[in-house]
């Protein structure tokens, strides 16, 4: 998850020992929390979820420093 969000991407190769096993999206990591989200309001859901991961990311840099 880190990886997705400091780079802002959308999807990420999960690593197993070396080996791949599999690709994983922001929107999966989103629907194993909120569960499932209907396609026709996916970006505006993604936009909102990266505006709230960097606001947690400036909160949490706010506290450690």
């Amino acid at each position: 998850f880190n990886a997705i969000r400091s780079r802002r991407a959308h999807l990420a190769v999960v690593v197993d020992r070396g080996v791949i096993a599999g690709i994983v999206t922001l929107e999966d990591f989103l629907e194993e929390i909120v569960g499932d989200i209907p396609e026709d309001i996916s970006g505006r859901v993604l936009k909102q979820a990266y505006s709230a991961i960097d606001l947690a990311a400036a909160a949490q840099n706010v506290e450690n420093s």
